[in-house]
């Protein structure tokens, strides 16, 4: 799988989903316990800076149902939350 740096022309749930080891960004919806753990790497570890405050709240919102935030930072966060949570 091609492994691009965020921001090099690639939205950021396509990199997300990248990151974590999906096909489909549809896959993020349904990880396995190890593509979780790729994906909460991934996403502590990169810049929120990379991509605007609306592609942060664009993949909150597709990927957690989770409401808009002021900053990429608490997106980021938001984010994190989600994946780092119990699994239902």
């Amino acid at each position: 799988m091609n492994k691009s740096a965020p921001g090099d022309g690639v939205t950021l749930i396509d990199y997300l989903a990248r990151g974590a080891g999906c096909e489909y960004v549809s896959e993020l919806h349904y990880l396995s316990f190890s593509q979780k753990e790729s994906l909460i790497s991934v996403l502590a570890q990169m810049d929120p800076a990379t991509y605007p405050l609306a592609k942060w709240n664009e993949a909150l919102s597709y990927l957690a149902k989770l409401p808009p935030q002021k900053t990429v930072e608490e997106a980021r966060r938001a984010l994190l939350g989600h994946y780092s949570g119990p699994s239902v």
